[in-house]
């Protein structure tokens, strides 16, 4: 290790070792008392961290220093400490999770992976399980990249075996050469532990999960989704349509934590401006609303309730900050429930609302 290494090395203080493992520790930068993980490598394809650390991927631990000694054929990586709970901490305390649960975390990994995936060359894990996915806040982080490699475009099947053999696709025994399709093997062997308990199929107990499981962990790559927005997609598919936003592009799910009317959630430029084009025409056809024989006070009341009604109206169709999901009838997962649920609650804003109109115009 040349001088210039060995001083960059010399800023870290172990601080203690991670459990029984012997090259992970943490470690803390004396010059800033900020904490990291400290890992030494044997043997891993050191240039995953270059990648890593070149584009900082969202949803994986950033990596600080990657340090080559040659001479004693050793790996020094420093990397983010993410102080969350992983996802095996979560399953032995829960044995499984809500549907909800998993398929936010499962779409989550596949948010993670789909720029990973889409490097050049593409990078693939090899690893993932619940040891090395992590929950912090609420959000996703997909760690560990020891056994990661690049995607060889001449090479023919994995030279070793490398990951974990519950979640190990089959290429990752010799047959193949490991893909990004390889990772979509593991993600569904995790959504059948996260929806089972279990990371073997010993039943068919994964209820609306089963498909997505299947198809995922077919033993032919070709047989599998093909990258992780298909695989996204076909979860998403699971979740009851009242929780879609009727305006995304499909790029990504709509949380609805935001305070954004609905038109605006999305990234779709084209779908905001006819959003906005169709709000100011409400506004404007509100404004100018006219009616006979009424004071000039009612009149200006009624355009206000116009105005409210189709604001009302948008919010609920437009599932406003996720209101359908805790609405009775319209969180279903019974489509001819939730269609009735629609129609009951725009009858009651149109109820209430026109009671008021008539009493506006009653005494104004």
């Amino acid at each position: 290790m040349d001088p210039e290494d060995e001083l960059t090395l010399s800023f870290y203080k172990e601080i203690t070792k991670f459990g029984d493992s012997q090259n992970v520790s943490l470690v803390q930068k004396i010059d800033t008392n900020e904490i990291f993980v400290k890992k030494e490598y044997k043997s891993c394809d050191t240039r995953v961290f270059d990648v890593l650390k070149q584009s900082g991927f969202s949803g994986t631990p950033r990596i600080y220093e990657c340090i080559r000694d040659t001479e004693n054929n050793r790996t020094t990586i420093i990397e983010e400490h993410i102080n969350g709970k992983t996802l095996r901490t979560i399953l032995d305390m829960n044995g499984t999770l809500p549907k909800d649960d998993v398929i936010s975390i499962s779409a989550a990994i596949c948010d993670i992976l789909r720029p990973i995936h889409m490097h050049e060359p593409p990078v693939i894990h090899r690893d993932i399980k619940p040891e090395n996915v992590m929950i912090k806040d609420g959000v996703v982080y997909l760690v560990d990249f020891d056994a990661s490699k690049l995607y060889s475009e001449g090479s023919q099947r994995d030279t070793e075996l490398l990951g974990t053999a519950s979640y190990a696709a089959p290429e990752q025994y010799g047959f193949l050469q490991s893909d990004p399709r390889t990772d979509i093997y593991a993600i569904g062997v995790l959504i059948r532990e996260m929806s089972t308990g279990s990371s073997e199929s010993v039943n068919d107990s994964a209820g609306p999960f089963s498909t997505i499981i299947r198809k995922c962990t077919c033993m032919d790559p070709d047989d599998r989704y093909q990258n992780v927005t298909e695989l996204k997609c076909a979860l998403l598919e699971l979740m009851p349509p009242a929780y879609s936003d009727p305006t995304s592009t499909g790029d990504t799910e709509e949380t609805y934590t935001s305070y954004a009317l609905p038109g605006f959630r999305g990234k779709n430029m084209g779908v905001k401006i006819v959003a906005a084009f169709l709000y100011f025409l409400a506004i404007y056809s509100s404004l100018t609303y006219t009616q006979e024989g009424i004071s000039t006070a009612a009149l200006w009341a009624n355009r206000v309730l116009v105005l409210t009604v189709i604001i009302a109206l948008t919010l609920l169709f437009g599932n406003y900050r996720g209101i359908v999901k805790i609405l009775p009838f319209t969180n279903s997962e019974n489509k001819a429930v939730r269609i009735l649920g629609y129609v009951f609650y725009a009858f009651i804003i149109l109820f209430f609302l026109g009671l008021i109109a008539s009493i506006i115009d009653k005494y104004l």
